[in-house]
């Protein structure tokens, strides 16, 4: 077996100078762990790397899978031969993520909660708990760089395009950028697993974390449903409301979705969640095309002028290849993303990060055009 070990990954990937580039060396560093393989390999390389390591795990709601991360990051800790802590922060995750997830859902919105957990949770709540215990930085197994450019701190891209999460750090607060590295960032997920078996951590086949870490199911429906929302039967239309069929709960449906329609004629797409009316609204592919993208509550990683900016794009979603695009803001909270090619699937409550070539600029809250509040929009921008 091709496995990898520390003096082969520092010739290939210069991985013992990108550390110490981040942080000074021996420094304490606290490390994100969530019982995964990414973490528990990032925890193993500044642990050899020299660092004093300190472990810590959110708590962030009760159900099995949680305390199942816990232990697992608590076993390879001990394994690795250092300490950890767990962070119990349910309160802030019920009124910052949960509560908004089902506001969110009731207005027909298809809801990101991974994003706000990021900017209004786990990185605030990390980054103070590293300042607390006088801890250099925060390091955690995103796949996503940290570097220095023109004396400034900024996120790019991942080396490995397939599992860049830069995506979902488009709205944490540039504050936090002196005090975060991403090890991983310049690494490759079949890398990772390797080393994972070279060190003998017995995560390495464990499987990737659900999108929905407080759903058993990793199910939106399933996760409104256990919040007491019910499904009730209704209409499905075409987009001039022609009714086509039925369904049994707008909560199992989401704009772009294909999988579930049960309709002939197809192929069909969701085009609108009605959720006041209880209708889903579908259409072909052609109605899903958006080149124009409104968003609120914008968020700069950086002293940006997009005036001054070029090469730009964006992403609507985290899995979504960047679109090249231009920026237009309204305000310091709201403005309005030109695509230069469509996007498809576009949905209300979703963000959009933005980029300048392959470094992270920001991103904000994906709204209807109805939504801005700046007098500009009056002028039809």
């Amino acid at each position: 077996m091709n496995l990898v070990n520390i003096d082969e990954v520092d010739s290939n990937l210069n991985l013992s100078k990108y550390i110490k580039s981040l942080f000074p060396e021996g420094s304490k560093v606290v490390i994100a762990m969530s019982g995964g393989v990414d973490s528990s390999v990032t925890a193993a390389i500044m642990k050899k790397g020299g660092y004093d390591v300190v472990g810590l795990t959110l708590k962030l709601h009760d159900n099995p899978s949680t305390n199942h991360a816990i232990r697992d990051a608590k076993a390879i800790a001990d394994f690795l031969g250092f300490e950890h802590n767990v962070l119990d922060l349910r309160d802030e995750f019920q009124e910052h993520v949960l509560d908004k997830f089902m506001s969110e859902y009731e207005e027909g919105k298809t809801p990101n909660p991974c994003m706000r957990c990021n900017k209004n949770i786990k990185f605030n709540g990390m980054v103070e708990y590293t300042k607390s215990i006088g801890a250099s930085g925060l390091v955690t197994g995103h796949y996503v760089k940290r570097i220095v450019r023109d004396g400034k701190h900024a996120i790019v891209m991942a080396k490995d395009s397939n599992k860049d999460q830069s995506y979902f750090l488009s709205m944490i607060s540039k504050e936090h950028l002196p005090y975060i590295g991403f090890p991983l960032g310049i690494m490759t997920k079949p890398t990772v697993r390797r080393m994972a078996r070279f060190w003998n951590l017995f995560v390495a086949k464990k499987a990737e974390s659900q999108d929905l870490c407080f759903a058993v199911s990793n199910k939106y429906h399933d996760v409104l449903k256990n919040m007491g929302t019910q499904d009730i039967s209704g209409d499905i239309v075409d987009v001039d409301g022609n009714k086509l069929g039925k369904h049994d709960g707008v909560s199992k449906f989401t704009v772009g979705q294909r999988k579930g329609l049960n309709l002939s004629g197809g192929p069909w797409f969701v085009n609108k969640v009605d959720k006041p009316n209880n209708k889903i609204v579908v259409g072909r592919m052609e109605d899903l095309e958006c080149y124009d993208i409104y968003f609120n509550q914008l968020n700069l990683l950086g002293d940006f002028d997009f005036n001054l900016m070029k090469n730009l794009s964006t992403k609507v979603r985290g899995s979504h290849r960047p679109v090249p695009c231009s920026v237009e803001t309204y305000n310091d909270q709201e403005g309005k993303i030109t695509l230069k090619n469509p996007e498809y699937g576009v949905a209300y409550g979703q963000f959009c990060g933005i980029y300048q070539d392959d470094m992270l600029v920001g991103g904000g809250y994906i709204i209807d055009k109805s939504e801005i509040k700046s007098e500009c929009i009056q002028g039809g921008k």
